[in-house]
């Protein structure tokens, strides 16, 4: 159905998911909507029907509370990441746990799956955002441009750009065809795969001093661990920087790609920045909300951008003008995830009981 019309955005349905025994701190949907995933203070991950409001799994590794969750956009997994330091992969069907990605040293405060699922990025606060390759369970790089906690990351729909955004109130934008595609076109071994950014031995430094020769290989997954948490790893000077995009003047909360590629942003100044991601340039500063800015989703078509904030409102944007075309009544107190449907219904989830309101 054309999202040309936002029809049925004025009626609400909500419902309410109760299970956790602490605060939930984050949710995810399926691409399809109908799955719910919260990760939630009570260091679990419990997910829903959302038909028939039940849970279907409770999945239990995390030992300190998740602070975020992920789908993979064929459904199959989920990435959850914790105040414990761990990244973990789960099977959707079965509740398992896949994989354990180690190497933070600090809370991940988000993660988000590349749309071939062959890679995934967490962000911390030990101020550094990891490209993982899920093949192997290694980091293909660590991004350590950022001067504060990494709080959002989200990939482009062609999975060539990547977006970070942190607490030093700027948005890093890095073009990762070069960091992918060798992981893509060779299968190789995992002894090759932990030259982060194809530096130079003299260019590694180790806290341990640990032998050059012997940190620019990977043998297996703990040495990877080993790598992430030893060593700083210097910029390629051959590498393309960041493409930095500074606006805000406050935490960067979320970011979001359009179908064309085009970047939004929360704040927590209380606005949202729609960019270029080709220019670097910001179109549209979105003013209107009382509050800070918590989340944001671009429509399927991207010619809407949704918004919600701690004034308790959602807010429906004209992407191409910015303007405002609505203000809709949240429904609950915060929320941590807005979705659209195939339909251009909108669909919002906030902590302690996670009350689901579907626009």
């Amino acid at each position: 159905m054309s999202e040309d019309k936002l029809c049925d955005l004025d009626k609400v349905t909500v419902k309410s998911f109760v299970g956790h025994h602490d605060d939930v701190s984050c949710c995810a949907f399926t691409s399809d909507w109908k799955l719910l995933a919260t990760g939630a203070d009570d260091a679990t991950l419990r997910l829903w029907d959302m038909i028939e409001n039940k849970a279907i799994h409770t999945m239990a590794a995390h030992t300190k509370s998740i602070k975020c969750i992920c789908f993979s956009y064929n459904n199959d997994k989920i990435a959850s990441g914790g105040a414990d330091w761990l990244v973990f992969i789960w099977d959707v069907k079965t509740g398992i746990l896949l994989q354990t990605l180690k190497g933070h040293v600090s809370s991940v405060e988000s993660v988000c799956f590349s749309r071939s699922a062959l890679f995934v990025c967490s962000g911390s606060w030990d101020y550094t955002a990891v490209l993982w390759e899920l093949k192997s369970g290694c980091p293909l790089r660590i991004l350590d441009d950022h001067k504060s906690v990494v709080q959002c990351c989200c990939f482009s729909h062609n999975g060539d750009l990547l977006a970070t955004g942190s607490w030093d109130y700027k948005i890093l934008l890095y073009d990762i065809k070069e960091y992918t595609e060798i992981s893509r076109s060779h299968d190789v071994e995992s002894s090759e795969m932990t030259s982060y950014h194809d530096v130079e031995s003299s260019e590694i430094t180790s806290s341990h001093d640990v032998e050059s020769s012997e940190m620019t290989h990977c043998h297996d997954v703990e040495r990877c661990v080993s790598r992430l948490e030893l060593t700083s790893v210097k910029r390629n000077k051959r590498s393309q920087k960041a493409m930095v995009l500074k606006y805000h003047t406050s935490n960067i909360k979320a970011v979001s790609f359009s179908c064309q590629n085009l970047l939004a942003s929360a704040s927590w100044d209380c606005n949202l920045c729609i960019w270029d991601t080709k220019k670097g340039v910001c179109l549209h500063v979105l003013s209107g909300h009382l509050g800070f800015v918590q989340a944001c989703v671009f429509s399927l078509s991207g010619f809407f951008l949704a918004s919600a904030s701690d004034d308790e409102t959602v807010k429906i944007w004209d992407v191409e003008t910015g303007q405002l075309l609505k203000t809709l009544e949240a429904y609950t107190d915060e929320i941590h995830q807005l979705s659209f449907t195939e339909d251009g219904k909108l669909l919002s989830s906030g902590p302690q009981q996670v009350s689901l309101c579907l626009y």
